[in-house]
Parts: C-alpha cells; structure tokens; sequence
C-alpha cells in the first residue's frame, strides 16, 4: 500500500494477507523461485484487489480526491503526477467534479489549492456574487467550525458590530477558498472544508489567498467607501501586502500579535466601527435572509437570478415574500407557495416549481430537454435528448419536454447524460404536466 518493497530488506511483514500471515520471511526465502514468485505474485493480487475495494468506497463516498492526495505521498513519480494533472486537465476535472456533496473536503495538502472545487468557487465569487453597496467592507478571519457565524469567534464578531452591521459587509479570509463573502458562507464548500491550523502559511497558500482577495478588491472597490480588516497575524500580512501592491487603504483593529477575539481587540474594533459609521442601522433579520437568498441563486444560476427569483422583495411583482426557518435552513415562498429553500446538507439552493418559473428564462445554462413523458421519482439518461454543457453531478437543474416541466438534482454531468444510455440522469423533486 505504501510502496514496492524488496523481501531482502525487511525482517517482518508490513502486512497480515493470508499470505504473509501463512509463513515468516525466512521461509519465504527458501521455496524455490516457482513457488516464491507464486506467493509474491498471490500477494500483490491481494493488496491490489484490497486497493481497488478502498477507491470503489471513495468513489462512492465522494472523498477519491482527497484518497488520492493522501496515497500520492508514498511516491514522488505519483505526487508529480497528481501536480501534472491539476495544471494540464484541469477541464477534463472540472466536467466530473459534482458542484456539492454531503461531506467535508479535506484540504490537507499543498495540492488541496489546485482542486475544482476550490478554483470554481473562487471563480463563481467574481464571476456571479453581487456584493451589496455599503459603506464599510470588513475584512474578518475564518473559523474552524462552519458556517462561520456558528462558531464562538464570529459571534462576537457580529456582537461587536450589530448596533452598525446595516452599514458593513463582512468578507471572510481564508485559504484554501481565499474569500468567502458572509452571504456564501453556508454554500458548498465554504462550509464544508477544513484544514491545518499552525499559524503557519506556506509560500502556495500565500499567493492564492492573496491573489483571491486582491481579485476581489480590485472588482469591488466601488462598492465601499472604507475597508477595516480585523485580522492578526498571517491574516493580517497577507492583507497589508494586497493593500500595499493595489494602493487601497486598510484600517486595522488589532495590535501586533493580539488575537482578533481578544477584550481589547473587540472593543477596539467596535470603537472603529462605531467612530465610521456615526449613526447605527441595524441589519434586520430578514434583509440578511434575502441577501443571503438572492446570493446563493446567483452563485448557483449566475448573475440576475437571485433578483428575478426574490423580484426585489416587496417590489417589482407588488407581492410580499416570507423567509421562514433557522438559519441556514430557510424557506422562501409568496402568497402560500413554497418558491426555494436552503439545503445544509448539501449548501444548495433548491427550488419549486413555481420557483424555476420564476427565473426561466436564466436558467439554460441549468436545463435539460426530456422526451414526450411525464417523469416520476427520477429521469433515466436515455430519455434525456440535450443537456446543458454547464450541468455538473448535484447541481440544481429544471427539465422540460412535450408533456411535462420540473425540477430536480444532477446525478450526471450535462454531457454525461446526452451520451449516456443507461444510469440515472436526474433524481426529480417536483413535476407538473403540460
């Protein structure tokens, strides 16, 4: 499992197979070399057969990448290798990456910068999150527990800052993601990864995290008039060398080696916050709830669509929308009819029927063409006709053909499911017939 090993170089087993278990290594070393190879050849058969059990479990799992990142280190050939793959198919990765799974991703290694995961949800951030206009951007660092307001630090984050928190938008620094804005921070996988803690950024780390928050700042800007970062240590460097390279101007509220949760650092930073902003303004409950909705819909639909679904709250459709639910699992509907709802288990949006209506016309990139039949439970790929190429495993997506219009969850890629003939394609949540 570890390697190839000469049985001239060791005085033990390094394995209990029924093979090693029948005889010592002397005895080993006195069969003639038929029957020593016979053994040897039985042997290997057995750990590769027990290897290829273990990655059929992690391809079930869903946690392969984070099996191989671990077994690449017995072999520098097979480390490169992995380091080859990430840099020269890194979109023969993105197509067989699901957008989201129901477990924590181990970012362990150096190679953990280079997953799918963590460059999609770094290109989405910029490429389909809408930053609120307020007048201060707090930069915050992350936490281990997530989503990041659970955890005891951020509680007393937002305790410090909630007589002003309707004037703030609070960004969260950490590495692998870079980034993560507070209305992302239930999404997959910002709430679903975890990572070494030392104290410690390696070189790699360093310039992603960097180049993620100057990306951001840079396409930001405008948005903000000032920019606080509570931060300390590495948190608090990489963020003075953004600063320092993009000409922007930062206010820090911790001293030289305080922690950010500290009495001093806390009432430091609400004495900052409190001498910017003059007049407080609070961020009711339901307007946190709305941006977080209409965040998560353009993150996972793209630009647009989280204004269309929630139609500017009480606005564009004259009609008043409830959130209900315990944070992160809320539910949106209108007028009775249940529109999404937020799904921790997964960090998903998913919506209704009525919900899809809502955004459509946004929705190509995420639709799929069935044929002339009406789907109960799930859609089988041969009766997909076209897919959406952006349709990735677990993503949301919304069918249609002659006889029937609903909504459901990627089992297959887009492209999967048009050249698939047999497998699941999409695991249905609701239909209504044409």
């Amino acid at each position: 499992e570890d390697g190839e090993r000469s049985i001239n170089e060791l005085d033990e087993w390094p394995c209990n197979c029924r093979v090693c278990a029948s005889l010592s290594i002397d005895a080993l070393k006195q069969k003639n070399n038929k029957e020593r190879a016979s053994l040897l050849a039985k042997h290997n058969t057995l750990v590769l057969d027990k290897e290829v059990k273990k990655a059929r479990a992690c391809i079930r799992a869903g946690n392969l990448r984070e099996y191989v990142e671990m077994r690449v280190r017995s072999s520098p050939f097979l480390t490169a290798m992995l380091r080859i793959l990430d840099r020269e198919e890194e979109a023969y990765f993105e197509r067989r990456t699901p957008v989201a799974r129901n477990r924590c991703m181990m970012a362990n290694t150096m190679e953990s910068l280079k997953r799918t995961e963590v460059k999609r949800f770094a290109s989405r951030v910029l490429e389909r999150y809408e930053p609120p206009a307020r007048k201060i951007l707090l930069i915050l660092p992350c936490s281990a527990r997530k989503p990041y307001s659970t955890s005891p630090s951020h509680t007393r984050f937002i305790d410090a800052i909630a007589g002003y928190r309707g004037q703030i938008h609070e960004l969260i620094l950490t590495s692998p993601l870079g980034v993560v804005p507070r209305e992302l921070e239930a999404v997959y996988p910002a709430a679903f990864y975890d990572s070494p803690v030392t104290g410690y950024w390696d070189a790699e780390e360093w310039a992603w995290v960097s180049a993620c928050s100057r990306a951001y700042l840079e396409r930001n800007l405008r948005n903000y008039e000032l920019i606080v970062a509570h931060l300390t240590g590495a948190y608090k460097d990489i963020c003075a060398s953004v600063a320092e390279d993009t000409d922007i101007e930062i206010a820090y509220t911790c001293e030289k080696d305080e922690g950010t949760t500290s009495k001093e650092a806390l009432s430091r930073l609400k004495e900052r916050i409190a001498g910017l902003c003059g007049d407080k303004q609070r961020l009711s409950g339901f307007r946190m709830k709305m941006s977080m909705i209409k965040a998560m819909a353009d993150f996972q639909f793209g630009p647009g669509a989280g204004r269309q679904l929630l139609g500017e709250g009480e606005g564009e459709r004259g009609e008043r929308l409830k959130i209900n639910g315990r944070f992160p699992s809320y539910k949106l509907s209108s007028k009775g009819d249940v529109l999404a709802r937020i799904v921790p288990a997964y960090g998903l949006l998913t919506l209704t029927v009525k919900g899809a209506r809502r955004i459509e016309n946004l929705l190509s990139s995420y639709k799929l063409e069935i044929g002339d039949f009406v789907p109960r439970g799930s859609i089988l790929a041969p009766g997909v006709v076209n897919a959406g190429e952006q349709i990735r495993v677990n993503d949301e997506v919304v069918f249609c053909g002659e006889k029937a219009f609903g909504v459901g969850r990627a089992k297959m890629s887009g492209w999967e499911m048009v050249e698939s003939r047999k497998g699941m394609a999409v695991q249905v949540r609701e239909v209504e017939e044409v």
